[in-house]
């Protein structure tokens, strides 16, 4: 029997789909808000029917490896999947990372969505 920490993100993102599809009469909570083009940052195509929201912190070793994943599903899914991103800086020591989630923010607001998923690249590939 394998145990969780030699299964792989693609196996366990596919038992969570699985898992959620396979609910007779899911419903929305009414905790997560709805998916925006206007305030949410979209990879992938916008009217692709499954969308897997990930809140994220820059200096979350397991958000890194986590992006590389859900990157290559969005990329090998042919417009069904798409990664909406949401801030979720983690408390430390100093405010290092609220900082650079309003600093993306600004930038994204300023220059595009395009110019998010560059600079959240930049930033996760930074060393920590």
């Amino acid at each position: 029997m394998k145990t969780c920490n030699t299964w792989t993100w693609p196996t366990l993102i596919y038992l969570v789909l699985a898992i959620f599809f396979s609910q007779p009469s899911y419903s929305a909570s009414p905790s997560i808000r709805p998916i925006s083009i206007e305030s949410d940052h979209i990879y992938g195509s916008i009217e692709a029917p499954v969308s897997i929201i990930m809140y994220s912190d820059f200096f979350c070793p397991y958000c890194k490896k986590l992006r590389l994943t859900l990157k290559k599903l969005v990329n090998q899914s042919s417009g069904r999947i798409n990664w909406v991103y949401r801030h979720f800086p983690l408390e430390g020591d100093d405010s290092t990372n609220l900082r650079q989630a309003n600093a993306i923010e600004c930038t994204s607001k300023m220059y595009g969505n395009e110019q998010f998923w560059t600079l959240t690249q930049t930033l996760f590939n930074l060393p920590q």
